[in-house]
């Protein structure tokens, strides 16, 4: 039998933004433009393939009517094209895209059809939480981690979906280390001094993300270290914060990001919530940084096969992380390994899994 592909994602397809996972489905359809029949998003280029589905929000009802709402309302443009588009005499492969609710719905969809539909989901997380119903009718599931599946089957009693650990990409040809040289001469372009010693976090406000800590983290190290320069990309300046030697950066456009990622010495991951993969933080790794990263998540295991990794355990504590920052600089001088870089975590190795479990 014939399959027939559907992608729905409630994010417009095709993207352009680098460290995104709708960056790296772009790059699979840029590779294979005819792997997926249709991609069901609130695009901006509309044609036959890229079909605009737009997901919507629930009206104020009773619960008893959430069905009815998922079907009818918040899946109704993805729901309608599939409906139409499919192929009775196809097996119709539905991939949804990190969405919940348009799993949900697409799930309902499918009990209710006659077509012979196999149902994948995309998760980008770590504690997936499934009501057993939907674990039962969702065919496959692909994890970032295989820490992430340990976690699914802790806890759900019965966890019956086909599972395929697919990981993340990066591309080695944007985030990639430069020579000394060249590292010296970035530097200075970029405003600091060839030899300054750089250390760079890449956050936002959420708490989640442990912006406020890392402060409290490169005051302590700053007071034992002070010639070291900190670089924060993706805030604006602290009020609270005038210490000279930290620049906050703010927003910097996606096409920038590698040469500042370029210069830095050590990067910090300071996540306080369990990471389903931490993208940045291999970007960094990729760029040419050593790495501390707290012990969540899915992190050690995205970070099992670089060896300039220092994971810290309880993270809420800041002399953790100072300490960890001590073993970092104590260790001996980190010349990058460009070919190893450059396959850890690889966009093209990410792509073959993907479609390899997409097609099994």
């Amino acid at each position: 039998m014939n399959t027939q592909r559907f992608l729905v994602s409630n994010t417009a397809l095709p993207a352009q933004k680098i460290g995104s996972w709708t960056n790296r489905i772009t790059f699979l359809i840029q590779q294979n433009p005819d792997f997926f029949d249709y991609i069901l998003s609130p695009t901006a280029q509309e044609n036959n393939q890229f079909r605009f589905c737009q997901k919507r929000s629930f009206l104020k009802l009773p619960s008893r009517l959430k069905s009815w709402q998922l079907k009818n309302r918040i899946a109704k443009d993805y729901i309608k094209n599939i409906e139409e588009l499919a192929k009775p005499d196809h097996k119709i492969q539905i991939l949804v895209m990190d969405d919940t609710l348009l799993l949900e719905a697409i799930s309902s969809f499918k009990k209710g059809s006659q077509l012979s539909i196999e149902l994948v989901f995309s998760f980008h997380g770590h504690d997936l939480r499934l009501n057993p119903d939907l674990i039962q009718n969702t065919d496959k599931i692909l994890f970032l981690t295989n820490l992430a599946y340990q976690k699914a089957l802790e806890l759900h009693e019965i966890f019956t979906p086909q599972v395929f650990i697919v990981g993340n990409g990066v591309r080695s040809d944007v985030f990639f280390p430069l020579s000394l040289k060249e590292k010296k001469e970035q530097k200075i372009k970029l405003g600091y001094q060839a030899d300054d010693e750089i250390l760079i976090l890449m956050s936002n406000n959420r708490p989640k993300k442990g912006l406020q800590l890392f402060l409290k983290i490169i005051q302590e190290i700053l007071s034992q270290h002070p010639h070291y320069k900190v670089m924060v990309i993706g805030v604006e300046k602290e009020d609270s914060i005038s210490d000279p030697n930290i620049e906050f950066l703010g927003k910097i456009p996606n096409n920038e990001l590698p040469q500042y990622l370029q210069i830095g010495d050590i990067y910090f991951f300071t996540s306080l919530w369990k990471e389903g993969f931490g993208l940045s933080m291999v970007e960094a790794a990729k760029s040419g940084n050593k790495v501390i990263a707290s012990e969540n998540g899915g992190i050690p295991e995205v970070v099992e096969d670089f060896d300039q990794a220092y994971l810290v355990k309880d993270p809420n504590k800041i002399e953790n992380w100072v300490k960890a920052f001590q073993f970092a600089t104590q260790s001996k001088s980190y010349i990058p390994d460009p070919k190893k870089l450059s396959d850890f975590h690889a966009l093209s190795d990410w792509l073959t899994k993907y479609q390899n479990a997409l097609m099994s």
